[in-house]
């Protein structure tokens, strides 16, 4: 009895370890996150899609997940799925720069395309769509620190094409200012100064 094991250590020998911790679903999703980042890397942008996919139902919450899947198809020339992608970022976060971003490229290429006389009138609508995006994607003139040059250009080009001079004038001669190498830059200011009626 002295060098024997109870009935109850016995027991005890037989039960069940603790159960591991479930992971976490945020952390598996920043994984697929960055997976989808590595597969869209390596130009496989159907396994991108599919990690995208994945994180955000690990993580719905993330405005991030659904804008970066909309940048990328966009990048795919697939323009219905990065309005649907981005337009549900803006559902979880309104104010996702990178959603409007997006929108605003796509909404701003529609605009501006060559179509025929029956589409004009969704030209303009898409135009000022574009228009709506990028301002947000972008904040007002003079935000510090100030959006990437690129985006800010093409909403200059759009507030041009809308006939939005005093708005495009601004933005045109601070990014005249910043690159001026830029030679389409000048021409469109000088466009925009034209037809506002600023000859000198």
């Amino acid at each position: 009895l002295v060098g024997g094991a109870s009935p109850a250590d016995a027991q005890q020998s037989r039960a069940p370890s603790a159960a591991a911790p479930a992971p976490d679903p945020v952390a598996q999703a920043y994984e697929q996150f960055l997976l989808a980042h590595r597969l869209d890397e390596d130009d496989d942008a159907e396994g991108a899609i599919a990690a995208y996919r994945r994180a955000m139902a690990l993580d719905p919450k993330s405005a991030e997940i659904v804008a970066e899947l909309a940048d990328l198809y966009m990048r795919q020339t697939r323009a219905s799925d990065a309005i649907t992608a981005a337009d549900q970022a803006l559902k979880i976060s309104p104010d996702n720069r990178g959603a409007h971003r997006v929108l605003g490229m796509v909404y701003g290429s529609m605009g501006t395309s060559d179509t025929t006389k029956a589409a004009r009138e969704a030209q303009r609508e898409n135009l000022a769509k574009g228009i709506q995006h990028l301002e947000r994607a972008v904040g007002p003139a003079g935000t510090r620190p100030p959006a990437d040059v690129n985006i800010r250009a093409l909403l200059a080009r759009l507030y041009v094409a809308n006939a939005q001079y005093n708005e495009a004038i601004p933005r045109l001669s601070e990014i005249v200012k910043e690159e001026p190498g830029w030679q389409d830059g000048a021409i469109l200011l000088v466009q925009a100064y034209a037809a506002a009626g600023r000859t000198d």
